[in-house]
C-alpha cells in the first residue's frame, strides 16, 4: 500500500498540470503589476508561481514588474528572504504586491545536538523532533526515495505527516489543489546553503487545513486535516530543522 502511494505521488508529480484542474477559471485572464519591498522599492526577480504555465519560469523584471496570461485563480509570489503574497487574478487588472522580509529567521534553523531527531537519511536533510501522542513510522526506500510518517490516530483513521526524498520527490512548491483552493494562505521563504526552503500552509473552504515544508527533491506535508489535527501535526513541522552533519 505505501509504496503504491508512493508511486501514486509521483504519477501525480509528472502531471503536475493537471492537479486542481477543476478549480482553473473558465477563461485566461491577463495579470499585471508590480512587487515592492516594505519601503516600496522594487523587488527583481521575484517568482511568480502556481500560473498554470509549465512552458516557462515567470519573475519579475528590474523595475519588480510582471504579466502573465493564466488560467490559474490564485498566484503566488515568491523571493528568499521575504514573507510570500498570494494574489487572486479573477477581475485583476494591476496589481501592487509588498513583500515583508522575514528578518532574522530568514535562515533555516540547524538541530541542536542535545535533541532527539527523526529523519530519512538518504538524499534528505529535514529533521523533525519526536512529539508526544505523534506515532512515527519506520523508514521505506526504494532505489529513488525515502520516506516515512509522522501520524495520530482520529475517529475517521489515520492522519499525519509524509516526510520524503529523492531525485523524483518533487518540485519544492506546495501543490495547486492546496494553493488555489484556500480561503486562508500563509507563506515564509528560508534559506539553506543557497537553496530555498518554502514553509506554506492554507486552509480549504471546507474548513480543512494543509501545510507544505520542503525544497525541490524534498518534503513534508500534509492535506485535508481538520483544525485540532493540523495544530499537533504542526508541532512536528514547527521544530523542523537541519542536522549539522548536512551543513556545509
Amino acid at each position: 500500500m505505501w509504496k503504491f502511494g508512493v508511486l501514486l505521488l509521483f504519477a501525480v508529480a509528472l502531471v503536475h498540470g493537471q492537479i486542481g484542474k477543476d478549480l482553473l477559471l473558465p477563461d485566461a485572464v491577463r495579470v499585471a503589476g508590480v512587487v515592492v519591498d516594505s519601503e516600496g522599492k522594487p523587488i527583481a526577480k521575484a517568482q511568480i508561481d502556481h500560473s498554470n504555465d509549465y512552458t516557462q519560469a515567470h519573475e519579475t523584471d528590474a523595475d519588480g514588474r510582471f504579466e502573465l496570461v493564466t488560467r490559474a485563480p490564485v498566484v503566488v509570489v515568491r523571493k528568499q528572504g521575504y514573507r510570500s503574497q498570494a494574489a487572486r487574478t479573477q477581475d485583476a487588472k494591476e496589481l501592487r504586491i509588498a513583500l515583508e522580509g522575514s528578518g532574522e529567521g530568514s535562515s533555516y534553523p540547524i538541530c541542536p545536538k542535545n535533541r532527539s531527531y527523526a529523519g530519512i537519511g538518504v538524499w534528505a536533510t529535514l529533521h523533525f523532533p519526536r512529539v508526544p501522542h505523534v506515532k512515527v513510522s519506520r523508514q521505506r526506500a526504494d532505489i529513488d526515495y525515502v520516506a516515512r510518517d509522522y501520524y495520530i490516530k482520529t475517529e475517521s483513521g489515520p492522519r499525519g505527516i509524509r516526510h520524503g526524498s529523492g531525485p523524483m520527490w518533487g518540485f519544492g512548491i506546495p501543490f495547486n489543489e492546496d494553493v488555489w483552493g484556500s480561503v486562508e494562505y500563509l507563506e515564509t521563504t528560508y534559506d539553506f546553503n543557497g537553496v530555498t526552503i518554502i514553509d506554506a500552509r492554507g486552509q480549504h473552504a471546507d474548513g480543512t487545513r494543509w501545510r507544505y515544508l520542503g525544497m525541490v527533491g524534498e518534503s513534508a506535508f500534509y492535506s485535508g486535516v481538520d483544525a485540532k489535527t493540523s495544530r499537533i501535526l504542526d508541532q512536528v513541522l514547527d521544530g523542523g530543522c537541519m542536522e549539522p552533519a548536512s551543513v556545509r
